[in-house]
């Protein structure tokens, strides 16, 4: 049946086995050609995705004209899940990182990460459903315990290889899925408010933040360390 999951198809890369969304974002020089060819993926899996649930749909129908002959004794058989599957989660990078992931990690522009976002969680604009709302990249650990709300906190925002228009890449992530900035990473139980405070962030950028989830301000990090303190 085609609601049964393979394992994700993996390319190796140095030592990492990688996606092929991650394979394009990693290898492909410029941003432009990168996003064509990751869209370009992307609408052939949208395209997989609706015949999938088309084939489960006419499955589920055949069970329910069964189900409506079996008697009251009898145990019905359930219908099949018709959830739209996450485009950015059907990929496995090192560390377990999401196309998302390697986005931010990558300090790709707010316009290619706000492309990655738009389809996020919502299952190539397929129904949507409570179930699917919290399977996003966005809220997804790395086998580290970040999500991409930690590594964009992390900056950096001076010197050389600071990263451009690090407000609206915050901004975006926060919006997206506001409930990051109440998930401390796996080491050091830090949260996005300790790490643009670690990170020495602007004032605006701090306030963003603060804003997303003022209680931060009251929650100290692992070893005990509040924001104040930092």
């Amino acid at each position: 049946l085609p609601t049964i999951d393979t394992d994700p198809i993996t390319f190796q890369h140095g030592r990492h086995k990688v996606g092929l969304i991650q394979l394009i974002m990693t290898m492909v020089s410029t941003e432009a050609v990168t996003r064509k060819l990751v869209e370009i993926v992307l609408d052939i899996r949208r395209k997989e995705e609706i015949q999938r649930i088309s084939m489960i749909d006419q499955k589920n129908i055949k069970i329910i004209k069964r189900n409506k002959k079996i008697k009251k004794k009898k145990k019905k058989k359930h219908l099949y899940d018709t959830t739209p599957r996450n485009p950015l989660l059907s990929e496995i990078a090192a560390h377990n990182n999401t196309p998302l992931h390697i986005a931010v990690i990558r300090s790709f522009t707010p316009e290619f990460q706000h492309f990655l976002l738009s389809v996020d969680n919502h299952g190539f604009n397929l129904s949507l459903t409570d179930e699917s709302r919290f399977s996003c990249a966005a809220l997804t650990r790395s086998s580290k315990g970040r999500v991409p709300l930690h590594i964009a906190c992390r900056g950096p925002f001076h010197g050389r290889l600071k990263v451009l228009r690090p407000f609206t890449i915050l901004e975006q992530l926060l919006q997206h899925a506001p409930e990051a900035a109440q998930i401390p990473t796996k080491l050091g139980g830090r949260l996005p408010l300790h790490l643009v405070l670690r990170a020495r962030a602007n004032k605006s950028i701090v306030q963003l933040v603060l804003d997303s989830y003022p209680e931060a301000a009251a929650i100290p990090t692992a070893n005990g360390n509040y924001a104040l303190h930092i």
